[in-house]
């Protein structure tokens, strides 16, 4: 089943033509594959609701690009946090996925 998720999100980051559109050093960060992982769910269209910073204990910046993507990965079960702090999920951003 993993590697069947891998597949349709590799398919669909070239279909969406994420891929061309963004820079990278061919390492996709957690923030990055959780908009690929929306966007396969939902649609190429879908932007998630605002982000509260109050869903992961490193994620608390509103204001950051990722935030809103990965607080609406993890609450749609799609993306597990990567340990804990103060009783908070971590999303562990940048990290590669």
């Amino acid at each position: 089943m993993k590697k069947m998720i891998v597949l349709i999100s590799l398919v669909a980051i070239f279909l969406m033509g994420f891929w061309d559109n963004h820079e990278h050093d061919g390492v996709m960060l957690r923030e990055e594959a959780a908009v690929v992982a929306l966007r396969v769910k939902y649609g190429s269209d879908y932007i998630p609701p605002a982000a509260t910073g109050e869903v992961f204990a490193d994620m608390t910046d509103i204001n950051y690009w990722g935030t809103k993507w990965a607080e609406a990965a993890y609450l749609d079960g799609l993306f597990a946090g990567c340990g804990e702090e103060d009783g908070k999920p971590l999303f562990c951003p940048g990290g590669g996925q």
